[in-house]
């Protein structure tokens, strides 16, 4: 792990394979994007890898706790989007680069959060599975996630990840 300025930065060996994570949110905006690239050196076999991620959603805030039920959205699957509605509150958008997104609507129950315990707030917590994203990891090429409150936000990652990057120098 290491920051490029602000940016987080992982890079995983799998098998022989090195491949590397970023996230970053787009300057002033409701946008998150989450990438993966396969280091261009990556002697791929006969099939190239495929990454699946766990899209969790929940509508609480920092100090709050979600619970099974207590948040039902429409998913809505449009090619490689998901639209996750919140009646009469938001829609959420995912879309995906190098992939394809699988609509899901299953709860993961009792993440720990030790802080909020030490706080003597709520220590468990759940989160709603919306999705699945299935990405193809290719040598060179980001692919990834992007999660926003923008129905139009860029599935463009280098661009995205450009924007970032010139945006956090300028600071």
């Amino acid at each position: 792990f290491e920051l490029q300025g602000r940016m987080p930065v992982w890079v995983f060996s799998i098998g022989g394979l090195r491949v590397e994570q970023r996230i970053w949110m787009e300057p002033n905006a409701n946008t998150t994007y989450v990438a993966w690239r396969l280091d261009a050196a990556a002697g791929v076999a006969q099939k190239l890898p495929e990454l699946r991620v766990k899209l969790l959603v929940n509508t609480r805030d920092h100090h709050s706790a979600s619970w099974p039920g207590a948040f039902t959205p429409q998913i809505e699957a449009r090619g490689t989007e998901l639209r996750v509605q919140h009646s009469n509150w938001f829609s959420f958008y995912l879309k995906a680069r190098g992939g394809e997104l699988v609509t899901d609507h299953s709860w993961y129950e009792n993440f720990d959060l030790a802080l909020e315990r030490e706080r003597g707030l709520s220590d468990r917590d759940a989160h709603l599975c919306v999705g699945e994203a299935r990405l193809t990891l290719h040598p060179g090429e980001w692919v990834g996630v992007v999660g926003s409150l923008h129905e139009d936000a860029s599935v463009y990652l280098g661009e995205a990840l450009g924007r970032f990057t010139q945006y956090d120098e300028g600071q």
